[in-house]
């Protein structure tokens, strides 16, 4: 992600990879390799897409039962998205953070562990 917001195009990304110049220095055997890496690399980020889609949706849920004072009523909703992400993504910790609030807004606070 970091070479592709520094504005690597995907061709330029591979041939690095394999410490080449260009995409057409790479031989058969690595190109083979590339597209499988690609492939791999392509179905973890779908993977990680909706997996922070449905943690999304959760936290969506709990912000509105949140918003009308449902404290108690939206901590499933914010455990849920947890359980679909990490808490080492933006999506985890907006989670993290919401569980937080309606932990304590519900009188909850001690019993959060994270």
């Amino acid at each position: 992600m970091k070479a592709k917001a520094a504005g690597l195009e995907d061709d330029d990304l591979i041939a690095a990879t394999f410490g080449k110049e260009t995409k057409e220095d790479l031989s058969e055997t690595e190109l083979a390799y590339a597209d499988k890496l690609v492939k791999l690399m392509q179905e973890k980020v779908n993977t990680i897409n909706e997996r922070d889609a449905r943690a999304r949706a959760f936290i969506a849920r709990g912000k509105k039962l949140y918003a009308k004072g449902g404290y108690g009523e939206s901590i499933p909703a914010f455990e849920s998205a947890i359980e679909c992400t990490t808490a080492d993504t933006l999506v985890g910790g907006e989670a993290s953070m919401w569980l937080s609030l309606s932990l304590g807004g519900s009188g909850k606070g001690g019993e959060g562990s994270n």
